[in-house]
C-alpha cells in the first residue's frame, strides 16, 4: 500500500496514509505521501491470533474489535472528514475500512488485494465462485482446477466455513457501526457492493481460471523495478545460501507485518523440522529482529539459512 502511494504521488497526486495501528511495527512503507496519519491505541492483532484457534469463536470478531476501537476514536477521523479527499483506497484485510470511508463520505473507491481475491470480496463484487469447478483459493483444501465428486463436496464445505466467518464478522461490525457512528448507517455488504474498483495484487495469466469482471484489475509487479543481481547486491551470505543447495532453493517468509518472535513455539518448531528433512533443498527463512528461538533452534539445520531482510525481486530475478 505505501509503494502505491508513492506511485500516486510521483503520477501528481496529493496523497493521505491513514494507518489504524494493529502492531508495533514503525514501518509506514511510504516515502514520498504528503501526510501519515496514524490512530493509535488499538488492539494489538498480532499477539491475539498468534497462538489461535481456528475453531475458536473469537476469531471472527478480531476484526470486529478493530471496528469497535476506530469507531470509539471518532473524533479522530474528523481530521480525515474534513480533508474532502477525492478517492480512497482500503485493504480487503476486512471489512470495517470500508466502513470508514462510507462515513468520511469519500464517494469513490477502490479496493485492493495483496494475494488471490478472497472469496468474501469475490461475492460482494457480483463474481460468485462455480464451486464444482473452481476451488477455492484461500482454503487449506489444496484442490486443482479438475476435482473428483468427493474434492467438489468439500469445496463446498470449505466455502459454508468460510461464508459462515464473513456473515459472523458482517453482523459484528454492522453493530458496531450502528452503535458508534449511526443506528441508520448502511449494511456494510450494500457498502461493499458499490466499490468502484478493485485493484489485485497478483498475475491474471498465472490464475486458475475464474469469472471476473472489468472493474476488476490485476495489477501484480506494479512499481517493481527490474531485477538488478549480482553477488554484491545479494550479499556473500545469500549467495553462499542459494549455492549450498543441491537440488534447489525455497523461501519462506510470512511478510513483513509477522513477527515470528510471537509465533507458536510447538507450530514453528514442527515447520522447520520439516524444512531440514530436505537436506538437497536450502530453505531462505525470513525472521523478524531478535528473534532468538529460531536462531537457537536452527543451529543445527545447515539446511536453513536465517535472514532478517533479503531483496525479493533480486533474488527472484537469479
Amino acid at each position: 500500500m505505501g509503494h502505491l502511494a508513492d506511485l500516486l504521488v510521483n503520477a501528481g497526486h496529493n496523497v493521505t496514509v491513514f494507518i489504524p495501528e494493529m502492531d508495533n511495527i514503525e514501518e509506514t512503507g511510504t516515502k514520498l505521501a504528503q501526510k501519515i496519519i496514524k490512530m493509535k491505541g488499538l488492539f494489538n492483532v498480532v499477539e491475539q491470533i498468534t497462538n489461535f484457534d481456528a475453531f475458536n469463536e473469537e476469531i471472527s470478531s478480531y476484526s470486529a474489535r478493530r471496528s469497535e476501537d476506530e469507531g470509539m476514536k471518532k473524533e479522530e477521523l474528523e481530521i480525515l472528514k474534513n480533508s474532502n479527499f477525492d478517492l480512497a483506497f482500503s485493504n480487503m484485510i476486512d471489512y470495517c475500512l470500508q466502513g470508514i470511508i462510507k462515513y468520511l463520505g469519500i464517494e469513490k473507491q477502490i479496493w485492493i488485494s495483496t494475494g488471490p481475491l478472497p472469496e468474501g470480496p469475490l461475492w460482494f463484487l457480483g463474481i460468485p465462485l462455480p464451486l464444482s469447478i473452481s476451488p477455492l483459493l484461500q482454503q487449506t483444501t489444496m484442490l486443482g482446477p479438475r476435482m473428483n465428486m468427493m474434492e467438489r463436496a468439500t469445496n463446498i464445505w470449505q466455502f459454508a466455513l468460510s461464508w459462515y466467518s464473513v456473515i459472523q464478522t458482517l453482523r459484528k461490525e454492522n453493530e458496531l457501526f450502528r452503535s458508534y457512528i449511526s443506528p441508520n448507517f448502511p449494511s456494510l455488504d450494500k457498502v461493499l457492493s458499490e466499490v468502484d474498483l478493485a485493484f489485485v495484487y497478483n498475475d491474471e495469466f498465472l490464475d486458475p481460471a475464474l469469472p471476473t469482471l472489468p472493474k476488476v484489475i490485476s495489477i501484480g509487479g506494479l512499481g517493481i523495478k527490474p531485477a538488478n543481481y549480482s553477488i554484491n547486491k545479494l550479499g556473500i551470505k545469500l549467495v553462499k545460501a542459494i549455492e549450498s543447495s543441491k537440488k534447489g532453493t525455497i523461501i519462506f517468509s510470512m511478510g513483513s507485518i509477522t513477527d515470528t518472535k510471537f509465533f507458536n513455539k510447538e507450530k514453528w518448531q514442527n515447520i522447520l523440522k520439516a524444512f531440514s528433512y530436505f537436506e538437497e533443498y536450502s530453505f531462505i527463512v525470513k525472521i523478524s529482529a531478535g528473534d532468538i528461538f529460531t536462531q537457537e533452534y536452527t543451529k543445527n539445520m545447515p539446511n536453513i539459512h536465517l535472514f532478517e531482510w533479503f531483496p525479493q525481486s533480486d533474488l527472484l530475478g537469479m
